[in-house]
């Protein structure tokens, strides 16, 4: 163990974001910061720079967070909120390949618990 810490080199790197970050994921290619507003950007690891943002949430809900992750193949988002009355809690879900970052499947719940956890196979 001591040998693991001697040879532990961290790099810090800061990075600018444009909200309040709820959940952080990457991997050796990609960091993605979720944010209250529900949406997330994508960045480059080596750089910093920003290469996407994932925007597109569905209207008439009102997001506190959203929770990113970051797969072999393919980034993952769901962003949580409420309807306009506060009442009924409410989610966006989507799936972008990692590499075109391209949408393959998104879809609006009106309950959070129904989600289901996914394994990126490749």
């Amino acid at each position: 163990i001591v040998r693991l810490w001697t040879d532990f080199h961290p790099v810090q790197q800061e990075l600018v974001v444009r909200g309040s970050v709820t959940s952080i994921a990457c991997d050796d290619q990609i960091m993605v910061c979720g944010y209250t507003d529900g949406t997330c950007e994508v960045f480059n690891e080596e750089t910093g720079e920003c290469i996407d943002t994932f925007d597109d949430n569905e209207e008439g809900i009102h997001y506190t967070s959203s929770k990113v992750t970051v797969g072999e193949n393919i980034i993952e988002k769901i962003s949580y909120g409420s309807d306009q009355s506060d009442r009924a809690g409410n989610s966006y879900f989507g799936i972008w390949r990692k590499i075109a970052f391209q949408k393959m499947f998104e879809s609006v719940q009106d309950d959070e618990k129904d989600y289901v956890y996914l394994l990126d196979h490749g």
